[in-house]
């Protein structure tokens, strides 16, 4: 199952999708998947999309999303740092939806 998240950091929206595999299952392992700088939670030929859904058809949640000022996320990318998606990959880890 995909759905879309959203998640509140520093007064801004980032936006993502959650893979969940077998809906009822308790537990399963669960990866974060984190774009790097100009990037986004899709990648160039949809790269981190057919990641996931390649983790749900093996057992394995995943969760993937945009850092502020990238892709759907709020925010303006010349106004990130380092320091920020650190402190913005701590919120998508924590999210109780997994």
């Amino acid at each position: 199952m995909q759905q879309a998240i959203e998640l509140r950091c520093d007064g801004l929206t980032l936006r993502g999708m959650i893979h969940i595999p077998e809906l009822g299952k308790s537990k399963y392992p669960f990866v974060a998947i984190y774009h790097g700088f100009t990037g986004n939670k899709m990648e160039p030929q949809f790269m981190f999309v057919r990641l996931s859904r390649e983790l749900e058809k093996a057992g394995v949640g995943s969760v993937r999303f945009d850092f502020s000022g990238s892709g759907e996320s709020d925010g303006l990318f010349e106004d990130m740092s380092v320091s920020n998606e650190i402190k913005e990959a701590k919120p998508v880890l924590l999210h109780k939806i997994f």
